[in-house]
C-alpha cells in the first residue's frame, strides 16, 4: 500500500501512541502490511539498514544514479555536506518535531542521513530500508510507512525554516544469501507537496497525533 492509497476502514489507533517517528511508522506498517504479505514474510518487519557509519563514498555512489541527476539538480555529491548520520543505529541523540504532537509531546525523530546543500537553501533527508523485493515490485510512491516516517523528519525543528526539504527513501534489496544491493527505486517526496502532506497527516491523526502550525511557518 502506497501513501496515496485509501486508508483501511477498519484501522484502529494504537493502545498507547508513543511520540516517536519510528513507532508511528511501525504502526502504519502494521495497518498496511497485509496488502503485500505475499512478498514479505509475515514475521519480518522492515529493518534499519545496518551499514555502519555512512561514508562519503556511499553518498557519492548514491549521487551517481540517473535518478539523482534528474531530481536533485544540482546533484553532485560534492555539493552536499553530511550534517547528521545515525551510523549503526546506536546514536542516542534525536531531534524534535514540535509541529507534530502525540499526547501533547513533541515527536522525537532520528533520521538515517541528513544532507545540506553547500550554497542553496536545501535539505535532503534519507531513510534507508531493506526489502527482498526487486525494483519492479517497489511502488513508485513508496510504502505508506516509509512515506509517513520521512514526513515526520521533514518537520524537525532545525530545518523548519528551510524552503526546500526533499525526503528520499533509499531502498536496499536483501537477497536470500543476505547480501545487500541498492535498488534504482528511490521513492521521494517534497515537504511542501500538499497532497503528500495531507495523506501523511491523515495517517498521523488516525495514530492519535496532532499537527500544530508553528509561527516559523507563517
Amino acid at each position: 500500500m502506497n501513501i496515496y492509497s485509501r486508508i483501511p476502514l477498519n484501522i484502529k489507533p494504537p493502545n498507547k501512541a508513543e511520540a516517536t517517528a519510528s513507532n508511528f511508522a511501525d504502526w502504519v506498517y502494521e495497518q498496511t502490511h497485509i496488502e503485500y504479505k505475499s512478498n514479505i514474510p509475515k514475521h519480518q518487519k522492515e529493518e534499519r539498514l545496518k551499514q555502519g557509519k555512512i561514508t562519503h563514498e556511499l553518498i557519492d555512489f548514491f549521487f551517481k544514479f540517473r535518478w539523482a541527476h534528474e531530481e536533485l539538480k544540482p546533484g553532485e555529491a560534492s555539493d552536499w555536506d553530511i550534517i547528521f548520520s545515525d551510523g549503526d543505529g546506536n546514536n542516542s541523540n534525536y531531534f524534535l518535531a514540535s509541529s507534530l504532537k502525540v499526547n501533547n509531546q513533541a515527536l522525537r525523530c532520528k533520521p538515517d542521513v541528513v544532507l545540506k546543500h553547500k550554497s542553496l537553501d536545501k535539505i535532503l533527508i534519507i531513510e534507508r530500508k531493506t526489502t527482498r523485493m526487486s525494483d519492479k515490485f517497489v511502488p513508485k510512491d513508496g510504502w505508506a510507512n516509509l512515506a509517513t516516517q520521512l514526513w515526520c523528519y521533514g518537520w524537525i525543528d532545525e530545518w523548519l525554516d528551510c524552503k526546500d526539504v526533499t525526503l528520499v527513501g533509499q531502498i536496499w534489496q536483501r537477497t536470500w544469501a543476505n547480501s545487500l544491493t541498492m535498488l534504482q527505486s528511490h521513492p521521494f517526496y517534497q515537504r511542501n507537496d500538499i497532497r503528500y502532506h495531507d495523506s501523511c497527516l491523515n495517517w498521523f491523526q488516525k495514530y492519535g497525533g496532532e499537527f500544530v502550525r508553528l509561527p516559523a511557518e507563517s
